[in-house]
Formats: C-alpha cells, structure tokens, sequence
C-alpha cells in the first residue's frame, strides 16, 4: 500500500500482504480513516490508513460463489451488491468485521441485477446496464430521474458520492469523461480527457475540486 500526495510524492504504508490475497475492489469509510477491500478469495480486509495495519474482516457473502461489483459504506454499514445472488446486501459494523447481513431493496419489482454500480449517501444511487441513474431510499425507488446526455451513459462504468460530496459523478471510460449532475440529477458538466487512452479509474477530492484519473500506468 502507498500513499501518494496531491504534489505527487509517493510513501510507502506497509511491506506485507500478510497473505490476504489480491484486491478486487475498494470503498473508503472515511470517519474510521480506512480502506475497506474485497479481495479474490472472496473476502474482506480493512486497511488502517493511521497505523498501516491491513486484517481481514469477518463477513458472510449472500452466496456461496459471490460475484462483488459493487461496495460501498455509509455510517457504520457496508452495503455489497452480489450479481451471483442478485442481492443488495446491507452488513452492520462489528467487533471483528461485519455481520447481520440482510437484502436492502425490498421492492420485488425491482431487479438487482440490472445494478452496474453503486453509491450510498443515505440512500443509494445506483447505475442501471441502461445507462440511467435511479435513487432507492428505505430499499424503494423514487421518481428520481437525471437529465440525459449525449451520447448515453450505457457504457459508463461507476457511480461515485457519498454522504459527504455533494454531487454525483458518472465513470464512463469510452468516451474518457466523468459526467456530473447535482443530487436533483441536474447536469452541472462533463470532464473530458481527450488526451486519453487506457482510463481504467478515477476519484474526486473530498472538497470537490479535483479529478484524480488512471491512465494506463500514467
């Protein structure tokens, strides 16, 4: 694990894997400063950004052969979408990991697997394999509809905000951009990259002020 500043410098956290096994995907719980990963196994493994510790964490998947595409904390819950299960999953925090996992969207009208990513403020917002942007709140969607752009976001990857940003930011590495629309689903702007070619991810500043992109290895 590194730690690389807004100026570039780059300072290692951590020598060992301690045999936890390769990171799938990342999500930050922010008031306990940590990195929470999913690892191949499947699994979980918390990183302590204060000491540099990494452990892993106690969790029952939904299935017995998950397929995680999706995680995200709010509060002391993590919500993991399994496409295996076709689940939205909301686990409470515990001494040794997270436990009392339960379906969170109680709508059965409403298909799970259609979920591509998500991202939870209180409620959660989620990217549909359609391209759209929907917001489910107490496990219900809502009339919440973001204003279309050109071209569609069918092929747009991930969902980022959380409670503490105050927009919504739409991945889509095809077009090389990240689409913004404020929480009504307004459409404030899109960030283009034109001199890109491999993005493979992205994150935003926690005061909104930065696009941080990879590039390939750039």
């Amino acid at each position: 694990m590194v730690r690389v500043s807004p100026a570039g410098e780059v300072t290692q956290l951590n020598e060992h894997t301690q045999g936890i096994g390769s990171f799938i995907l990342v999500t930050a719980h922010e008031a306990d400063k940590a990195l929470l990963f999913v690892t191949e196994e499947p699994g979980l493994a918390l990183f302590d950004t204060t000491d540099g510790t990494l452990t892993p964490q106690d969790i029952t998947f939904p299935s017995a052969k998950p397929t995680i595409t999706s995680i995200a904390t709010y509060g002391s819950r993590l919500y993991v979408l399994d496409q295996a299960a076709g689940l939205l999953v909301s686990y409470s925090k515990s001494l040794r990991g997270y436990g009392g996992g339960e379906p969170w969207v109680t709508n059965k009208d409403f298909k799970v697997t259609t979920i591509k990513s998500m991202a939870v403020d209180g409620s959660v917002f989620a990217l549909l394999e359609d391209g759209t942007l929907t917001r489910l709140f107490k496990g219900e969607p809502t009339d919440f509809k973001a204003e279309a752009v050109e071209p569609d976001l069918r092929e747009a990857k991930r969902v980022v905000t959380s409670e503490h940003l105050q927009r919504l930011y739409v991945f889509d590495p095809r077009e090389r951009r990240v689409v913004i629309f404020n929480k009504k689903g307004v459409l404030e702007r899109q960030v283009y990259l034109d001199d890109a070619t491999t993005l493979t991810d992205f994150a935003v500043s926690s005061d909104e002020k930065t696009l941080y992109f990879l590039d390939g290895s750039r």
